[in-house]
């Protein structure tokens, strides 16, 4: 084993997006998943908390940027999302109400979940990190969040947008003052699954046409490169691309300059 994969700093990829808000990646796990930690003074609050692969993932985060982390807002309840925190330091966990149930009780088995993260062999993990041990956190200092509620925090104010498809809780954070939005697995540069069970592609449909609407700067997603600039996308010809492989019943790839969205239908 690699031993600068026991490092924190080393094991996670940390990407600022602007000053202040900054996306910490899985590097090393097939599917690169990202959350994002938007910090005001000695105050931060975290979209999303990965997969947990280190233990002490929230203390680690605020040791290195020296501040306390009190609050956690999850994108959807997949494991990948979710499971990083910490009963010990996060005070509250929101999650949209249709999702909250998988905090307690998650829908896939553990074997599923550890083969998933493993891919075979092909990620890379801390020397004192065992897969075959690997379970997930039962959350239930949950609150419940729906479309159209605001957040206030410091500086930041993030405003919820319910965008199911992807799965049936899944919401966006627009954060109002710099044009932002916090996508989750709703859209992001890479592979996006709508054919799990619980997957709706014609929602999914409707939650692009939301987006499309919205006055954004930056689009910022939850796997792969997180960040997409608006003028590097053109949602309306991404949703006609969509609709065009819903009405021939497959999947398909996106492609719009360096960018590339495929979509598991």
């Amino acid at each position: 084993m690699d031993k600068r994969l026991d490092n924190f700093e080393y094991y996670y990829r940390f990407i600022e997006i602007i000053p202040g808000i900054i996306a910490i990646q899985e590097q090393f796990i097939n599917y690169k998943a990202s959350c994002f930690l938007l910090i005001d003074g000695k105050e931060g609050i975290l979209i999303d908390a990965l997969s947990g692969i280190f233990p002490d993932f929230i203390y680690q985060l605020e040791r290195k940027f020296n501040i306390k982390i009190k609050n956690l807002y999850l994108t959807h309840a997949h494991y990948d999302h979710f499971n990083g925190y910490d009963k010990d330091l996060i005070e509250n966990v929101y999650v949209h109400s249709s999702e909250a149930k998988w905090l307690k009780d998650y829908y896939l088995k553990i074997e599923e979940i550890r083969q998933e993260i493993d891919n075979n062999g092909k990620s890379k993990y801390p020397s004192f990190f065992n897969i075959n041990d690997f379970d997930l956190k039962i959350i239930s200092n949950y609150m419940e969040l729906k479309d159209g509620d605001t957040i206030n925090s410091g500086r930041f104010s993030l405003h919820v947008i319910h965008t199911p498809g992807h799965s049936p809780g899944s919401i966006c954070f627009y954060e109002i003052s710099n044009k932002i939005l916090f996508c989750g697995d709703t859209l992001y540069d890479g592979l996006i699954d709508v054919r799990d069970k619980y997957s709706d592609r014609i929602q999914y449909l409707y939650s692009l046409e939301i987006l499309a609407k919205l006055d954004i700067k930056l689009l910022i997603g939850s796997h792969e490169e997180p960040i997409i600039k608006k003028d590097e996308i053109n949602l309306n010809n991404l949703i006609d691309f969509y609709k065009d492989l819903i009405r021939n019943g497959c999947s398909g790839k996106y492609f719009s300059g360096q960018k590339h969205i495929e979509f598991w239908l």
